[in-house]
């Protein structure tokens, strides 16, 4: 027992670091009664975080997602939980525009090379996590006749559009609307099918509308942690107060293109050494961690993958 009540406090403080974490729905206390629950029920836990994508490549901050699900999920494994936790590679997503319409064969192949090296990280590092293209999951799970109804509800409810406005930059809306926010609809559809979402802050609304959507439907509740922001490199203090939008949203983490910030963000491969001590050096870091830090973000990779290849390097020993 006193076992089981340390692994607690240290779940607890992976889910309430206010570091990295944004905030949870409906709270952290709920997520681990839930957590508590399904465990002493010998129930699997199924855990997600789904990223669409653009033709830039992946960010930095698309593995900030990838090492903190890895974190939470080996910290439940040590609770003697059951768990599954999946990146769904949003392919079908990434298509739905119309300004990418016209690119969908090469971001389909830009999917497939992105799930590539997804799964040569997984292997590396040894991460305990799934990554699935969303259009393989949609046809195993039957998404199709899942979204209808989700679509049919929220065709009816004024609340849940305005909430599905929220999600999306204002750069971005006339496009979302366009669509009938279709790419909501699926995150909302999708969501129904785990227990936990790992998502930014700005997903809240996704899972505002989805708990009244839920709750139409009969389904479950779902429940999210949300962390920090996502913020560009290289600016100063005034770029936050010129852009209020990124500051209290910040980018979206798995575009690199998110606002054409591309070039004040590190992308795997492409972007130089040089260009990333460049970047940090003109970075503005606030005293106050309250303010918008993406050094932080960095400090915090760094953390993961150190004490990710320290494991590995620990498990190599014993063979």
């Amino acid at each position: 027992m006193i076992y089981k009540n340390i692994k607690l406090d240290e779940l607890k403080s992976i889910l309430s670091d206010g570091r990295f974490v944004y905030g949870a729905l409906p709270d952290i206390d709920e997520i681990l009664k839930i957590i508590i629950q399904k465990t002493e029920n010998k129930e699997k836990i199924k855990i997600f975080y789904g990223e669409t994508y653009d033709l830039l490549g992946i960010t930095i901050d698309s593995i900030k997602y990838y090492f903190f699900l890895s974190q939470l999920t080996g910290k439940l494994q040590e609770l003697g939980a059951e768990v599954e936790a999946t990146i769904l590679v949003a392919d079908k997503a990434a298509t739905l525009n119309k300004s990418s319409q016209d690119k969908t064969e090469e971001l389909e192949k830009e999917g497939i090379r992105r799930m590539e090296y997804c799964q040569r990280l997984k292997k590396f590092l040894k991460l305990p996590i799934n990554f699935v293209l969303m259009s393989d999951f949609f046809v195993h799970n039957k998404m199709a006749e899942k979204i209808e109804r989700v679509k049919r509800v929220a065709d009816g409810e004024r609340e849940i559009k305005e909430l599905l406005a929220k999600t999306v930059l204002q750069n971005r809306l006339k496009q979302e609307e366009k669509t009938g926010f279709r790419y909501g609809l699926e995150e909302i559809a999708t969501g129904m099918e785990f227990d936990i979402k790992i998502g930014p802050p700005r997903e809240k609304y996704y899972d505002e509308a989805a708990e009244i959507i839920s709750q139409k439907l009969g389904e479950k509740s779902l429940n999210s942690v949300y962390l920090k922001p996502t913020y560009p490199l290289g600016q100063n203090f005034a770029f936050s107060l010129t852009h209020p939008e990124i500051e209290e949203f910040g980018l979206t983490p798995y575009k690199a293109g998110s606002n054409q910030m591309q070039d004040f963000r590190i992308i795997i491969g492409k972007t130089s050494v040089e260009e990333m001590k460049k970047l940090i050096d003109k970075t503005y870091i606030p005293t106050d961690p309250k303010l918008p830090n993406p050094i932080s973000d960095l400090d915090f990779i760094a953390q993961m993958a150190g004490k990710t290849i320290e494991t590995l390097l620990v498990e190599l020993n014993k063979i």
